[in-house]
């Protein structure tokens, strides 16, 4: 039953790295589309790193966890949720002028 655990949470953590990594691909494929003015913008996928992190924690059979934070952390589509307020405040002002 341990091994199904590790298993699953190596799984869970890696598929997690994963959808960062796209995500990061994502932003950057945005950015060379912009320098380019080419009218096409890649979305990222906001709290499924977070959702799948916290997966694997509780499916990893051993005590300690700390280090599943790495990947949301590290995670673009998580910054962006943090961000957006800010962003969505930023052109509310810019529209008014």
């Amino acid at each position: 039953m341990i091994v199904a655990r590790l298993l699953l949470a190596l799984v869970l953590i890696g598929f997690a790295g994963y959808i960062a990594a796209m995500n990061w691909a994502c932003v950057f494929v945005s950015w060379r589309n912009k320098r380019r003015r080419i009218d096409r913008h890649h979305s990222t996928v906001p709290v499924v790193t977070l959702a799948l992190a916290v997966g694997a924690m509780q499916a990893w059979p051993f005590p300690s966890t700390a280090w599943f934070w790495v990947v949301p952390l590290i995670d673009v589509g998580n910054w962006t949720l943090i961000l957006l307020p800010v962003a969505l405040a930023r052109g509310a002002f810019a529209a008014e002028r």
